[in-house]
């Protein structure tokens, strides 16, 4: 079972957020009866790049034995038409979530 601000490894790709299979984030909230977790995915440098709604059987704990795989996210991966870079600011409430564009 896992708890907000647990970390989670992603079991199935989310394409509209430009999200793979390994991808590590974070639990935000719990909704329900774990019917679905808000997860948090951020480079390793902090900087949110998605903040979505993911059901139990999308993600999983994740494991002693695992380890980060690094990949570069791009501007494409988000659907985004430009090459500027979706910049995500959080603020504290999982509702006061903004999006800003990179210059």
């Amino acid at each position: 079972m896992v708890k907000e601000h647990d970390c989670v490894v992603l079991t199935s790709e989310l394409p509209s957020e430009g999200l793979l299979s390994c991808d590590v984030g974070t639990i935000l909230h719990i909704y329900g009866d774990a019917a679905a977790y808000e997860v948090e995915l951020a480079t390793l440098t902090g900087m949110t790049i998605a903040v979505t709604t993911a059901f139990p059987s999308q993600c999983r704990p994740i494991g002693h034995r695992d380890i980060n795989h690094v990949r570069e996210m791009h501007a494409e991966s988000h659907g985004d038409t430009d090459a500027r870079t979706r910049i995500w600011s959080y603020s504290g409430g999982r509702r006061r979530l903004r999006r800003r564009v990179a210059r």
